[in-house]
C-alpha cells in the first residue's frame, strides 16, 4: 500500500470542505440561480445606479496564524510548537466594511475585537480611545 501511495503521489491531507450529496446533485440549479441573480442585480443597478447598491461582509483575522498539525514520531504524548506570542494565538478581530458597487467605501466600519474572556485587559482599558459625548 505504501509503495502504491508513493508511486501515485498520495498522502494524508486535512479535509478542507464538507459537501453533501444534495449539494453535488443540485450544482446545475445553483449555477442557474446565481446567473439569474447577477442578471437581476445588473438591471437594478441601471435603475438605482451603482453608487446606491451596497455590499457588506465580515472578515475575521487572527493575530497569529498557527497550524493545528505537525509531523512527529508516532506515540509522542506531548507535541509543542513555537509561536511568537501565546497571547496572539487566542485573540482575533472581525471587520465588516461596506462598499458601493462602484467601489467606494461607506463608513463607519464595524470593528469587533474578540477577547477570549469577553472583556479587555487592564492595559487596553487604560490606553483605549474613549468616546466623549456632549449632551445639551
Amino acid at each position: 500500500m505504501r509503495k502504491f501511495k508513493k508511486q501515485n503521489n498520495i498522502g494524508s491531507r486535512k479535509v478542507t470542505k464538507y459537501v453533501t450529496h444534495k449539494q453535488l446533485t443540485n450544482q446545475d440549479a445553483l449555477d442557474k440561480s446565481a446567473r439569474n441573480f447577477v442578471a437581476n442585480i445588473k438591471k437594478e443597478m441601471k435603475v438605482f445606479g451603482p453608487e446606491n447598491v451596497l455590499n457588506s461582509d465580515q472578515s475575521g483575522f487572527r493575530l497569529e496564524l498557527r497550524s493545528g498539525r505537525t509531523q512527529t514520531y508516532k506515540g509522542t504524548r506531548s507535541v509543542e510548537a513555537v509561536v511568537q506570542s501565546l497571547n496572539a494565538t487566542t485573540h482575533s478581530y472581525t471587520i465588516q466594511p461596506t462598499i458601493t458597487a462602484d467601489g467606494k467605501f461607506v463608513g463607519p466600519m464595524l470593528l469587533l475585537l474578540q477577547e477570549p474572556q469577553g472583556t479587555f485587559g487592564p492595559i487596553v482599558k487604560r490606553t483605549m480611545f474613549k468616546v466623549r459625548t456632549h449632551v445639551k
